[in-house]
């Protein structure tokens, strides 16, 4: 199964195309989480245990199966001129979001004064847990900045060598997106 897989929608006896339901065995890894919801819930039921252990301890493993980060902030080097690569655009800005065993991650770079080969942002450590690389949007007349945001969090910048010549007021407006 090499090929691409597409979306195929069923429809109903009208013709019309309908999302058809799932249960939570047809996740995988969801099991282990569905029997621990299950006992916490006995518990709570047969009076095993105060209604707040119990239901904190619910709450916990629902917020570690599924969150969302929201857009953080994160360190960029003082030389560079944070969030104004596209004035008006968004912030840079690191997001997590966690569905079961699926992480999406994401990194938004808004930046002015781009240079070859430095360190441009600090990111968290543990928010790369491999080294992500990507080419970014910039300047019209050049090919863009190539990035590597390393598991030691640092965030490197690198010019193509033909366009290191060109404006030393290089910008940058991109967002990276990947699953974990």
């Amino acid at each position: 199964m090499n090929e691409p897989t597409e979306f195929k929608y069923p429809l109903d006896e009208y013709g019309e195309p309908y999302f058809a339901g799932s249960h939570i065995d047809a996740i995988e890894g969801m099991q282990e989480y569905k029997d621990e919801i299950n006992q916490k819930f006995d518990s709570i039921q047969t009076g095993g245990s105060t209604n707040d252990t119990a239901l904190k301890a619910l709450e916990q493993k629902v917020n570690n199966l599924i969150g969302d980060t929201g857009w953080t902030d994160f360190q960029v080097a003082p030389t560079y001129k944070k969030n104004q690569g596209v004035v008006g655009g968004f912030n840079c800005g690191i997001r997590e979001i966690r569905v079961g065993t699926i992480v999406i991650k994401s990194i938004r770079l808004n930046l002015g004064k781009i240079n070859n080969n430095e360190q441009i942002a600090q990111l968290p450590i543990g928010f790369i847990t491999k080294t992500q690389t990507f080419i970014s949007r910039s300047n019209s007349n050049d090919n863009g900045v190539q990035f590597s945001a390393r598991d030691d969090g640092s965030v490197y910048g690198y010019v193509n060598k033909a366009d290191q010549a060109l404006s030393s007021d290089r910008w940058v407006y991109y967002e990276h997106t990947w699953l974990e």
